[in-house]
């Protein structure tokens, strides 16, 4: 009885630190959460592994991989390219425990070789011919001649290379190299 009795004489003090604990409350939800007050936001996507991917980063790609993509196709390309992170980042980390890896005279052979049979099949695919539907490497070997005379700028300028085509040739890099060490792990545990 003497508590209750304590605590009406001292309402002041119930009121303050309940507006004490609202406030708080109020405080760390500006200062956390999606966009807080202070100017710093969380746009992490994914964490695979310890690797994160930002949002922009996921978008960006998209864009370059996907731009034009309507309707359903939106959704399959977008559960394919989260897909893609996802195995990337696995197989990165596998290969790199193993001690297995891609050298960038080895994704030039897989892209510019001059044996079809050696060029990667993602590349293949990409550079066929409108009219056999077979790959066919004229084009290949004119980006070959462009990034070899280091001519790229110049052509974007002139209207002649779309603005991103240095981003669109990293991200196909990447993806070869991609499909080389899957390639690569699917062999050595098949032949193992």
């Amino acid at each position: 009885m003497a508590l209750i009795g304590r605590i009406r004489n001292n309402s002041w003090l119930l009121v303050v630190l309940i507006g004490l604990g609202l406030g708080g409350f109020i405080l760390m939800d500006m200062m956390s959460g999606q966009q807080s007050v202070f100017g710093s936001s969380q746009t992490m996507m994914m964490d695979v592994e310890g690797q994160k991917v930002d949002i922009q980063e996921f978008n960006k790609t998209y864009d370059l991989a996907y731009r034009g993509a309507t309707g359903p196709q939106v959704y399959s390309s977008r559960a394919a390219l989260y897909n893609y992170f996802v195995e990337e980042t696995v197989l990165k980390n596998e290969a790199e425990a193993i001690g297995l890896g891609v050298s960038d005279s080895e994704i030039r052979d897989l892209i510019f070789s001059p044996d079809p049979n050696k060029v990667s099949p993602l590349i293949q695919s990409r550079y066929r011919s409108q009219q056999t539907g077979q790959f066919d490497p004229t084009q290949l070997n004119q980006i070959k001649g462009i990034l070899d005379g280091g001519q790229i700028q110049e052509l974007i300028d002139q209207g002649q290379l779309v603005r991103d085509f240095p981003e669109r040739w990293k991200h196909q890099e990447r993806e070869v190299e991609k499909d080389r060490l899957q390639s690569k792990l699917v062999s050595l545990v098949s032949k193992g």
